[in-house]
């Protein structure tokens, strides 16, 4: 499951970014950006692959990827 961080991401500061969702591999069918510029998640889409959390620039990553319960890496 992929969680973004309001309070980490910059976008949400006034900052134009969107490096995570142009790194997406699956592009907006997975990760967007709304009107406002931030990143919108689209679990439907998102196949796991963690390169929009290594894309972003904050320190931690603004975006988390964890398991959900019974899934296997």
């Amino acid at each position: 499951v992929l969680e973004l961080d309001p309070g980490r991401c910059i976008t949400f500061q006034g900052v134009s970014c969107g490096v995570c969702a142009r790194a997406c591999p699956v592009g907006e069918r997975a990760l967007a950006m709304d009107r406002a510029g931030h990143p919108v998640i689209r679990a439907e889409g998102c196949v796991g692959c963690g390169v929009c959390v290594t894309a972003c620039v904050t320190a931690p990553s603004s975006l988390k990827l964890s398991l959900r319960v019974g899934e296997v890496a």
